[in-house]
């Protein structure tokens, strides 16, 4: 039989861009992340005990 391969020049030079760093995607994010420690105002026995069960 005959075997036909066909290319993507301009796909594999995208890919091989992409792979390289040459072409960054912009990627926007909103929203809020909470930071508070809730074990913030307790002392090391404190959280010694907590990490042991007590």
């Amino acid at each position: 039989g005959i075997n036909v391969e066909t290319y993507d020049r301009v796909r594999a030079l995208e890919l091989l861009g992409r792979h390289l760093g040459m072409f960054k995607d912009k990627v926007e994010l909103s929203g809020q992340v909470d930071t508070s420690n809730p074990y913030a105002g307790l002392t090391t026995e404190e959280l010694k005990k907590l990490i042991h069960g007590g």
